[in-house]
């Protein structure tokens, strides 16, 4: 049996967890995943707690930019990694998927640096503790 929800429902939950409209729109076009990364936003509470709004052209870029085409659905860790950057690309591009294309290259190229610096943080813990296994 097809159980359908109605519009009332949707607007009790949404008004229930105090779920903008804007927002809402976002999560529901982005499938509540990452749009940079691909992540499932409802696959966990850290999951969900690292949801963002991302400016695809950052607002200090245009002003103007308040437009919902111009939000992206993100981790923390992916917005982290975009900020407020921008590229040639990213402002030259024509369509959204253009420009979550060129984002999401941006926040790949940035985590691939942050995996090399990752590993180094790694091997130097590791002879921190491996050299002083008594240090509280």
């Amino acid at each position: 049996m097809n159980k359908v929800i109605t519009n009332t429902k949707i607007d009790e939950l949404r008004s229930e967890l105090n779920f903008p409209e804007q927002q809402m729109y976002v999560a529901v076009r982005a499938r509540f995943c990452c749009e940079y990364c691909g992540k499932n936003l409802l696959e966990s509470v850290d999951s969900y707690d690292s949801w963002q709004i991302d400016h695809i052209i950052p607002r200090n870029d245009d002003p103007n930019n308040e437009y919902v085409e111009n939000l992206a659905l993100t981790c923390k860790t992916c917005n982290f990694a975009k900020r407020h950057s921008t590229t040639e690309a990213l402002l030259n591009s024509e369509t959204r998927k253009d420009k979550i294309e060129e984002a999401r290259r941006m926040v790949w190229e940035r985590r691939s640096q942050k995996e090399v610096t990752l590993m180094k943080v790694k091997e130097f813990a590791h002879l921190l503790l491996v050299n002083n296994p008594k240090t509280v």
